[in-house]
């Protein structure tokens, strides 16, 4: 049965989106406005976008611009430095919402969508839905293994993420690792599922997106083995996060993520106790953290290991430059 804080925060969050469309509702304008169609401004001379997208996180905002470009218009629901299991939508990217044609949601298990996709298809009920998963293979009870493995006597009192029954919202199933965007072969598979979406709605600009998709598949391979090559002579391959978001990023290239974190909870005394004591067996100097989390734990577990904490952002923009930056992160702190 549901706490009834649970109900509650779920009934302020139904009050929330509420008042929040009935403010963008009295946004619009009398008039019905017409679907955008491709074609340059007169006096400009600049393409006019054909497709109006919404779309979770910031680095899928990038993949849909660098297939679409000129074409589409993209607008992104979390925005930077925000933390996507917390966030709400404001007014305005509800009425971004109610005029875009397509909603590419991630469909991975993100928490964002776990929580506000129903509501947010209920501002436009005829958008097409586009799952950025599709064709990717999920990563599962990654976050709950790797503290598990090192720590079995302190995670007894924990479930394990297990292959529970499919999200109303998402083909991934419940307890899927939700970061599918930072393995780059899963990128090249959204760019595909991307340029096919674009390619259906806007038929006519079906080459244009089809040369885009070329040049960023072009780039994501020359990415990936500059990623591979930097790695390739590191020996000790272990590597301790605070939020689980590398599993396929170390899934790629060989190397074993162990997390403090654990189902978005904090780590037990044991637990912690338990991470200190495997980094001081493998010689492991850092801990890499997000930005969009409390770094406290991972502080804490720095100083016992005589070690830093190093920060690396999944939700960063640029999405090649952030991939360069995470690669000499790795290059410098793996052994």
């Amino acid at each position: 049965m549901k706490s009834s804080a649970y109900k509650l925060k779920t009934a302020v969050k139904t009050a929330t989106l509420l008042i929040i469309s009935l403010t963008f509702l009295l946004m619009l304008p009398s008039c019905n406005a017409e679907p955008a169609t491709a074609g340059s401004d007169s006096t400009s001379g600049v393409l006019t976008p054909s497709l109006r997208i919404v779309t979770s996180i910031i680095p899928t905002g990038e993949f849909i611009k660098k297939i679409g470009s000129e074409r589409v218009e993209v607008t992104v629901m979390v925005p930077e430095g925000a933390d996507p299991h917390i966030y709400e939508p404001s007014p305005g990217q509800l009425k971004a919402l109610s005029g875009a044609q397509i909603y590419a949601k991630l469909g991975s298990g993100l928490e964002f969508e776990i929580v506000w996709m129903d509501k947010l298809i209920s501002v436009n009920p005829g958008i097409f839905v586009l799952d950025l998963s599709k064709g990717i293979d999920p990563i599962y009870d990654s976050e709950e293994k790797s503290i598990r493995e090192n720590n079995p006597a302190g995670n007894e009192s924990r479930q394990p993420v297990g292959r529970a029954e499919k999200d109303s919202q998402n083909n991934f199933k419940k307890g899927a690792d939700p970061h599918i965007w930072l393995s780059i072969k899963n990128t090249e598979i959204i760019a595909e599922n991307i340029f096919h979406a674009l390619a259906e709605t806007d038929s006519e600009g079906e080459s244009y997106y089809s040369s885009n998709l070329a040049s960023f598949i072009k780039e994501l391979e020359a990415l990936d083995s500059k990623i591979k090559s930097g790695l390739a002579g590191k020996i000790n391959k272990k590597f301790i996060v605070y939020h689980p978001a590398w599993e396929y990023f170390a899934k790629d290239y060989g190397l074993t993520q162990i997390t403090v974190e654990v189902q978005g909870k904090e780590p037990t005394g044991k637990e912690i106790s338990s991470v200190i004591s495997f980094a001081i067996e493998n010689n492991i100097k850092v801990i890499f953290a997000s930005p969009q989390f409390n770094p406290k734990s991972a502080e804490v577990i720095a100083k016992e290991i005589g070690g830093v904490v190093v920060f690396i952002d999944p939700l960063a923009p640029d999405y090649m430059k952030n991939m360069e930056i995470i690669l000499k992160s790795f290059q410098q702190y793996l052994q």
